[in-house]
């Protein structure tokens, strides 16, 4: 199916159609393999070590995105060309076939991640509190941005068996949100990506009060998600206004 759609796509660029998705599908897929390796880990944790922003490539499979497309593209090309009475008899039953065995093959192949590897791969719930209280911050009429704590950016939580994530309510909030987005290798950690955290990254790393400090930079709500002491002798003068496992929320003054 690979060789197939492969070649449709260069039947396509023959016609002059995207020929820059042919040239970013092969950088692609040189970067993708470099892990492949040993020498080419190696390689990678050298780099990293030394300049951590080559982290990136710890994904590498991202990267694999061009090529995916090229051929998508390219068995679609196929299976015109196939449907085209002027190319062949029979172009219509030709091209079904195709486009049935494009559907099918992913299946036959691997057939072990039939539905969800025969029910072991499963979602992981948000609880119910959580989505309580982040419709409650989305409603609330005090208007500002939430920071995230900890300042961190991967969490462990209890209800995902224990997996690292980032730090989820940087997408279950619509307001804004301030938190540790900064990529960390080992040991090594980078400034946060956001400018308004690495704006507040050293008065929240420091151990003095924040509540100033945060009402200055418009934030609003604290969310803190950890099974530990919160933060809450730093921020005088907020209110919790949610409190459960693993979760604390305050509303600072105005």
């Amino acid at each position: 199916m690979v060789i197939v759609a492969l070649v449709g796509y260069l039947l396509s660029v023959r016609d002059h159609r995207w020929p820059g998705l042919g040239v970013a599908a092969v950088a692609g897929l040189l970067i993708a393999c470099v892990g492949v390796t040993a020498p080419g880990r190696d390689l990678l944790r050298s780099v990293t070590g030394a300049w951590p922003g080559v982290a990136v490539l710890r994904d590498a499979q991202q990267f694999v995105a061009p090529l995916a497309l090229a051929e998508a593209v390219g068995f679609g090309v196929v299976v015109a060309r196939a449907m085209n009475p002027r190319e062949r008899p029979n172009a219509d039953r030709t091209g079904v076939a195709l486009g049935v065995l494009a559907l099918v093959a992913p299946v036959l192949l691997l057939p072990g991640l039939a539905w969800g590897a025969a029910g072991r791969l499963r979602p992981a719930w948000y609880p119910a509190g959580w989505l309580a209280a982040a419709r409650m911050i989305d409603t609330s009429p005090a208007r500002g941005a939430v920071l995230l704590l900890p300042w961190e950016t991967y969490r462990r939580p209890a209800w995902n068996h224990g997996e690292a994530v980032f730090d989820p309510w940087s997408k279950l909030l619509s307001r804004p949100v301030i938190w540790n987005d900064g990529t960390r290798v080992g040991d090594i950690g980078l400034a946060p990506d956001d400018p308004r955290a690495r704006r507040l990254d050293g008065v929240i790393r420091g151990g003095g009060p924040l509540t100033t400090a945060l009402g200055a930079a418009g934030v609003r709500f604290v969310v803190d998600d950890a099974d530990r002491t919160g933060p809450g002798q730093r921020l005088p003068g907020a209110v919790v206004v949610v409190r459960q496992p693993g979760l604390t929320v305050y509303r600072l003054p105005r």
